[in-house]
């Protein structure tokens, strides 16, 4: 089975690319984007980025473990401009496909996002509305950047994390089974997700200690938990805008308590984080985490060009409660059931 997160195509994405294209190449790919001088800059860069990330990551995972397993993940990028990411193949045999279009549009609205964030604070100060940007960010990427230092490290760190987390997901999806198991149903395809947002969510605070770059690496868990909720957000928002079939994901504000909830496993298992007993005070410990590292995050998403994709709070409420209830009960069933015999994870007793 395979798993598409975004931009879904009848006859698939673009050609898969052998390197990484620099220059010319590049622009080529987003020929309506006018990508010249530090447009063009920025977008080199993060693609150096995240191939420095990814190939860290594939490094540390895939060698000691897949293999000795007799396993293999392969990934490969797509010339394509859209928010698309992929996984497919079966019987330890995977494949991941990413779009050049990730990392891009990563960046372009977590810049809107550190841009309105600012504005947020200024606004405050001086009791005035900010007003929302002038464009899309999701169409149009980073149009008045024109030179690269113009772009501050933050928005460059969300936009790696988001296609970090993503990329986790993707590999949560072959790990455990997902890709040899067809769905039955609408609530059996959203566990899977679910599932794949827990495991990405602890993979995300496991390994972000080993990234090679140091300006990347933390071994500070309140920062990752920072940085999890942060991107968690971002991306969920991302996927529910991109993709057609975006009623398999839940809710941005509630998918981000699924992918927090692998983390919470990794954290508190080290005992930087306490663990409760008491389901409820447990709950307003987590809450009142995730308000303080996300509100000015929130605050900003419901002004950006991902505002209608968020959800009322009421839908959010609702949302909620499936997520609770019929998601958290048919993800137990098929983690207990048809995926314990087919995963790695389950297999290789691999824990994330």
């Amino acid at each position: 089975m395979e798993f598409i997160d975004g931009v879904e195509r009848e006859e698939g994405a673009g050609p898969v690319l052998g390197a990484l294209p620099l220059g010319s190449e590049l622009q080529s790919c987003f020929p309506t984007q006018d990508l010249t001088e530090g447009r063009l800059q920025l977008s080199e860069l993060i693609l150096k980025k995240l191939e420095v990330d990814l190939e860290c990551v594939t490094g540390v995972f895939q060698s000691p473990r897949l293999k000795k397993h007799g396993w293999e993940i392969n990934r490969q990028y797509l010339a394509d401009s859209n928010f698309t990411a992929r996984v497919g193949g079966r019987a330890g045999r995977y494949e991941i496909q990413m779009s050049l279009g990730v990392p891009l549009i990563a960046l372009s609205t977590a810049l809107e996002i550190s841009r309105l964030e600012a504005g947020n604070a200024h606004a405050h100060a001086n009791q005035n509305d900010h007003p929302a940007m002038a464009y899309d960010a999701l169409e149009r990427f980073f149009p008045d950047v024109l030179k690269l230092d113009e772009v501050g490290s933050e928005p460059l760190e969300l936009a790696l994390d988001v296609c970090l987390l993503l990329h986790f997901h993707e590999v949560s999806h072959a790990v455990f089974g997902h890709c040899d198991y067809k769905a039955k149903n609408f609530n059996e395809s959203r566990s899977l997700e679910f599932d794949a947002d827990f495991n990405a969510g602890s993979m995300f605070a496991s390994w972000l200690p080993e990234l090679s770059s140091v300006e990347r690496r933390s071994d500070d868990e309140e920062e990752i938990l920072a940085r999890l909720v942060k991107a968690s957000f971002l991306l969920g928002a991302i996927l529910k805008a991109k993709s057609g079939r975006s009623m398999k994901y839940h809710l941005p504000q509630n998918r981000m308590r699924a992918f927090l909830g692998g983390g919470v496993h990794v954290f508190t298992r080290t005992g930087t984080f306490p663990e409760y007993e008491d389901v409820k005070v447990a709950d307003m410990f987590w809450d009142e985490k995730i308000n303080s590292c996300s509100e000015s995050m929130r605050t900003a998403l419901a002004r950006s060009s991902l505002r209608n994709h968020l959800g009322a709070e009421h839908d959010v409420a609702e949302d909620e409660c499936q997520m609770m209830t019929t998601t958290h009960a048919v993800r137990t069933a098929l983690k207990d059931g048809p995926l314990s015999k087919l995963g790695f994870g389950h297999a290789a007793n691999l824990d994330i």
